[in-house]
């Protein structure tokens, strides 16, 4: 699972510069694309828009869309993984309006793997708190690496 508090991310505040940002999105990619449950169950990407401003997810679409355009010709266009479902949690009026729209255009399969919930029901989804880090929506989980061995401990960025 994938989960993306977007309100603590701040590119706005903290700008990656291009290259980190790819290569961030490569390496996550990557990662994904060869993990075994991701690749045969799926991925279930969660995003919390709690307190993120129409501005604010403006300013972070700029700053990712920089490098859109490279990681679509990396890939082809699409994501290398299984996507089970994307949860977005607590989302505003206006990206309410967006999804509205956005269904009219995608394919009833697609449209039914967007869940557009609350924290109660992101829980009922993935099976309750426990599945849940900590600080994210009153999560209890644990951190728990996945790739404790590849982790880079020199600081340089690179494993």
């Amino acid at each position: 699972m994938w989960f993306m508090d977007l309100k603590q991310m701040k590119l706005d505040v903290e700008p990656p510069s291009d290259r980190d940002l790819m290569r961030w999105m490569w390496m996550l990619i990557l990662q994904t694309t060869f993990d075994y449950p991701c690749a045969i169950d799926g991925a279930h990407i969660v995003e919390a828009f709690s307190g993120v401003s129409f501005t604010e997810m403006v300013k972070m679409n700029g700053k990712l869309s920089k490098v859109e355009k490279q990681l679509n010709e990396m890939f082809y266009g699409c994501a290398p993984f299984k996507m089970k479902s994307i949860i977005l949690v607590g989302s505003p009026f206006w990206m309410n309006w967006l999804i509205g729209i956005m269904r009219l255009f995608i394919s009833k399969k697609m449209s039914e793997r967007i869940v557009n919930t609350d924290a109660a029901g992101m829980y009922a989804k993935l099976g309750g708190t426990q599945y849940v880090p900590k600080g994210f929506c009153e999560g209890t989980r644990d951190y728990e690496p996945r790739y404790a061995s590849k982790r880079d401990v020199s600081g340089s960025g690179f494993a």
